[in-house]
C-alpha cells in the first residue's frame, strides 16, 4: 500500500515516486500546501476505490496517517 500512496503523492507533486520519502509528511514536503493535500486526497479516493470523509482530511498529514485512514475506509 505505501508503494501505491508514494505513487499517488509523486503524481500530485510531478515527482518520481522513488523522491518521496517512505515517512513523508507535511514538514518535509515542502510544496505540501491546502491545494496539493486536496488534490493528493482526490487522487487517493480515485486510486483506491475509497471515500474519505472530509472531517478526517486534515489529519492526513503523512504517509502513515493516510495508510492508516485508506485501510480503516476498506482499502488494501
Amino acid at each position: 500500500m505505501r508503494d501505491r500512496v508514494r505513487q499517488a503523492m509523486a503524481s500530485v507533486w510531478n515527482v518520481p515516486a522513488d523522491e518521496i520519502a517512505e515517512d513523508a509528511d507535511t514538514t518535509s514536503l515542502p510544496s505540501w500546501d491546502s491545494l496539493r493535500h486536496m488534490e493528493l486526497m482526490l487522487e487517493l479516493e480515485m486510486s483506491f476505490g475509497v471515500r474519505i470523509p472530509a472531517d478526517e482530511l486534515p489529519e492526513l498529514t503523512s504517509v502513515g496517517a493516510i495508510e492508516e485512514a485508506l485501510r480503516e475506509h476498506g482499502a488494501v
